[in-house]
């Protein structure tokens, strides 16, 4: 009897570097050479995920929460790998799990800006020409200030909801502004100064902020992601791959509202998802750039429909070649 996955076979040995657009957030250049740099990065995430998705395709079925915490530690262990033989420096953080909050500025970024000036009284930076990472931080922005304006709040923190099958919702990541964002960016300084850096922290200006979910909670994160993905497996399995896409979707979500390790988490999970989506939707994985971003700004509905959508869009759009 064939084995349920065996269709995915082809999907998962034709998993290319395409599959990974390099983070706009992570090119803060204009220059082509540097650039092409930053984008030779995918490779090393296709080869990882190819792999990685052989190891799914052998599992024996059903598909459990084991095993999909197998292909996440095997990403993981793949990205400190990555950054042990690059000569990176605080290697430890590349497997010390996250237990504090992760926070990142969005909106106006003038430090995303090539060439930016410092302006110490301000905390801020000016001039400088536009980025890659410029514009995405700052479109983010403005997704944020909509979410609070639909929100009819006059709150400063907007916290994503997960909410579960079982009606039950855990409290994701938040988006901070006002007097919230104002609280971080003096936790920054403070940070800093207790370190003994001197470093020039963007921490003035209006200032707006993603946060990842409150540690409590992220082991109930992490479970509802891992059971997500499984049942997506699962689900395809069965033929059910509209179902299947969703909770693939979902798992996503889940997995970017609490990072799993206190550095590498990003591009760890894109492999993870990479090789789990090559299964699970019986087609080429196909990631945003800015997956990370959009979970972490949007709503959980709005970022699962934009997906699976995105999705089919870019992978109908490779399979006619248009």
């Amino acid at each position: 009897m064939a084995h349920p996955h065996a269709v995915a076979i082809p999907f998962a040995a034709g998993i290319t570097a395409s599959v990974f657009p390099a983070p706009a957030t992570a090119i803060r250049t204009n220059d082509p050479v540097a650039m092409a740099g930053i984008r030779a990065f995918a490779r090393y995430q296709a080869a990882a995920a190819r792999t990685i998705a052989a190891m799914v395709l052998g599992a024996p079925e059903p598909a459990t929460r084991c095993l999909v915490e197998g292909t996440l530690n095997a990403a993981a262990t793949w990205r400190y790998r990555v950054a042990e033989q690059s000569g990176e420096t605080e290697l430890s953080r590349y497997r010390t799990p996250s237990t504090t909050a992760r926070y990142r500025r969005i909106g106006y970024v003038g430090k995303a800006r090539e060439g930016a000036t410092w302006h110490a009284p301000t905390g801020t930076y000016f001039g400088g020409i536009p980025t890659p990472a410029h514009h995405t931080l700052a479109l983010f922005g403005r997704y944020a200030v909509n979410r609070f304006a639909e929100a009819e709040s006059c709150r400063d923190t907007l916290r994503n909801l997960l909410v579960l099958d079982n009606g039950s919702v855990i409290a994701g990541g938040a988006l901070l502004r006002r007097s919230a964002a104002a609280d971080v960016a003096d936790l920054v300084r403070r940070s800093l100064a207790l370190r003994g850096e001197t470093g020039e922290a963007e921490t003035g200006g209006n200032a707006m902020y993603a946060v990842s979910a409150p540690p409590a909670d992220a082991e109930a994160i992490n479970h509802a992601a891992t059971s997500a993905l499984a049942d997506a497996l699962n689900a395809a399995a069965d033929n059910d791959i509209a179902t299947a896409s969703r909770l693939w979707a979902f798992g996503a979500y889940c997995l970017y509202q609490a990072p799993r390790t206190a550095r590498g988490s990003d591009a760890a999970c894109r492999v993870a998802l990479a090789a789990l989506g090559a299964v699970a939707l019986r087609r080429i994985p196909w990631l945003p750039h800015d997956i990370d971003l959009r979970a972490q700004v949007l709503e959980q509905d709005v970022f699962v429909d934009q997906l699976v959508a995105t999705h089919h869009r870019k992978t109908a759009d490779a399979t006619t070649g248009s």
